[in-house]
């Protein structure tokens, strides 16, 4: 047992039971032993407390071999771990109330995980309608209300160059839209969907001995949803080995499209290679209406004719090439050309050819022994200047022999060093004319 020595506190007012009676004296007096034997009355006995982190603490009272008393310090013992909980709460209280209510902090963090929680994936959107022109600009509010009245929505509605362009929304809302554009007689074109589509597929290698009805018929014999299948024609008019097989728009899909891609062979004639279609370097030419960047399929215009302005469709006409004229174009309203004609102003042009790289070193020469390699390292050396004409230098040095021969030497030196020596063209002009002679004499003979 551990002892700790707390100093008792000398109270300022002496109770009177405490005070001692005049005729009895204290209890050190009474007692003889108590001078010799140690006094405990001012020890208290208690429990070991946990001592402060880094102080010392005193462990107890000891007594020395000479007798005298002296306490014993000792190193604060280490940080305890935590007492749980049914510890710590004092006896006769109950701990539901601590389970019962969360922490405080237990709270915001709640709060935090609510707030940092991500709202929920919005729902995929379906594939984007293609778009709507019309060209009745003048009915848009008729359009307008009564698509309001169908509940027809669009995404952007702006006008444009080939009419008003409408967005709609959804798939359905086009075919609405669509449907209601038909029913109200109004002049516009469009698109097919997507899903819509047929499956465009060249075979190349069909021989072209063989008709196209019996190449359909071999390829719906190997379960393929063959629509049509039409021979392709050269610039002449002439048949390749070349079909173009095209699908339902029912079957379009992932596995029959790979379906299409997988043929090779027709007519039990192997060898067929299925190729994509090339496309066109200008945008398509509508067949109705013989404007472009649409097909005939979905173009809901007014029928224009391909040889004349006439209001009627191209298989309607009655006009006579032999006495009729020249045909006319209704895009341009020029005569001399059809609205076909690729050089017409209306036409769309085709981009120019890039242009080729420049290398940017010059090809490899092959070294041989009459090329070695130091030389072709060298590269191109420039030509030798050319030489002189012999015969042109000989006749100038006879020419100047013969002035030389014929004009004073002597007088041609002081001309020389007048004119040096002239500050001004006018002192240069008067040498000359002080030595006339001898300036009249080389010039008859240059």
């Amino acid at each position: 047992m551990d002892l700790e020595y707390t100093l008792p506190r000398e109270p300022k007012k002496r109770s009177a039971n405490a005070r001692p009676s005049e005729g009895t004296s204290s209890d050190s007096e009474s007692d003889p032993g108590s001078s010799d034997s140690p006094d405990y009355s001012g020890f208290t006995t208690v429990r070991r407390r946990r001592a402060a982190k880094g102080k010392p603490k005193a462990a107890g009272l000891t007594q020395t071999s000479d007798g005298s008393m002296c306490y014993r310090l000792t190193p604060a013992p280490r940080k305890p771990k935590k007492a749980n909980v049914g510890e710590a709460t004092p006896s006769g209280k109950s701990t539901s109330s601590i389970y019962a209510s969360p922490p405080r902090g237990r709270e915001n963090n709640r709060g935090d995980e609510a707030d940092v929680t991500a709202p929920p994936n919005p729902a995929p959107r379906g594939p984007k309608p293609p778009p709507m022109f019309v060209q009745d600009k003048d009915r848009w509010t008729e359009l307008r209300r009564r698509c309001a009245d169908k509940g027809i929505q669009f995404s952007q509605a702006r006008n444009s160059v080939q009419g008003l362009k409408l967005q709609a929304k959804t798939v359905a809302d086009f075919k609405n839209l669509q449907n209601l554009l038909v029913c109200y007689k109004f002049k516009f074109h469009t698109y097919s969907l997507k899903e819509e589509r047929e499956i465009r597929v060249v075979l190349r290698g069909v021989p072209k001995e063989i008709p196209v009805d019996e190449v359909k018929e071999d390829l719906v014999a190997q379960s393929l949803p063959v629509q049509s299948v039409r021979r392709i024609l050269n610039r002449f008019r002439k048949p390749l080995n070349l079909v173009l097989v095209s699908g339902t728009a029912e079957a379009n899909d992932k596995a029959t499209k790979a379906a299409f891609f997988k043929i090779r062979s027709v007519c039990s004639l192997s060898g067929v290679k299925a190729e994509q279609p090339r496309k066109r370097a200008l945008p398509g030419q509508c067949h109705n209406c013989q404007s472009y960047g649409h097909s005939s399929r979905y173009c809901y215009h007014s029928a224009r004719c391909v040889k004349c302005l006439g209001d009627h469709g191209t298989a309607q006409c009655t006009r006579n090439k032999d006495t009729d004229g020249p045909p006319a174009c209704v895009l341009c309203k020029q005569k001399g050309h059809t609205a076909n004609y690729l050089g017409c102003p209306r036409a769309p042009k085709r981009p120019p050819p890039p242009e080729k790289a420049v290398p940017r070193r010059a090809p490899a020469r092959a070294v041989s022994a009459a090329f070695s390699y130091a030389r072709a390292a060298a590269g191109p050396r420039n030509a030798p200047p050319a030489a002189k004409n012999s015969a042109t230098s000989a006749d100038d040095l006879s020419q100047l022999m013969s002035i030389i021969t014929v004009i004073d030497t002597s007088e041609l030196m002081i001309l020389a060093k007048k004119f040096r020596a002239a500050a001004n063209p006018t002192e240069k002009l008067l040498c000359l004319v002080e030595h006339a002679s001898l300036v009249e004499a080389i010039k008859n003979k240059l």
